[in-house]
């Protein structure tokens, strides 16, 4: 047996059945932001609260908030309304982005730094962690990555060896 997913007359789902008997239920305010998902057991004909996680907004309807009663995540946006920032359960990760393609070229958690360097088609061609050798991506001409390896330790041939 599949799920279910019915909708509402906005056409937003309002829950998912689950086979093995769990309900996600979704919840949302007349601007079509969702505002609350719980996650619910049914048993008999009763259905009993799993967890709950609430979504907060900003007046550009950017997310800014995503709480359970376990983790909580916070959003920051730059004037383009790109994520410069994520907190998560109190630990600040922080984007940056190519300002003539919007990509993203970095990232920072902590003590560790990622770095990614995109081609001219868009495709990523290198990915830095700290100070380690960078991955490196060759693409086919359907985009596909053929060839990954690491500048001084790894070469990958194209079946995967």
């Amino acid at each position: 047996m599949l799920g279910t997913y019915p909708l509402d007359a906005a056409g937003r789902r309002t829950a998912t059945h689950c086979p093995d008997n769990h309900i996600i239920r979704e919840y949302y305010d007349g601007g079509d932001r969702l505002l609350q998902r719980q996650v619910r057991q049914r048993r008999e004909e009763a259905e009993q609260i799993i967890s709950t996680t609430g979504f907060r907004y900003d007046a550009e309807f950017h997310l800014i908030s995503a709480c359970t009663p376990d983790s909580r995540v916070e959003f920051e946006y730059d004037a383009d309304g790109q994520v410069i920032a994520e907190t998560i359960n109190g630990r600040r990760l922080e984007h940056r982005y190519d300002p003539l393609s919007g990509r993203p070229v970095a990232w920072q958690l902590d003590d560790v730094a990622v770095q990614f360097t995109h081609g001219v088609m868009g495709r990523m061609t290198h990915w830095q962690i700290n100070d380690h050798p960078p991955l490196q991506f060759s693409h086919d001409a359907l985009g596909r990555v053929i060839k990954p390896g690491c500048s001084t330790t790894m070469n990958t041939a194209a079946c995967g060896r």
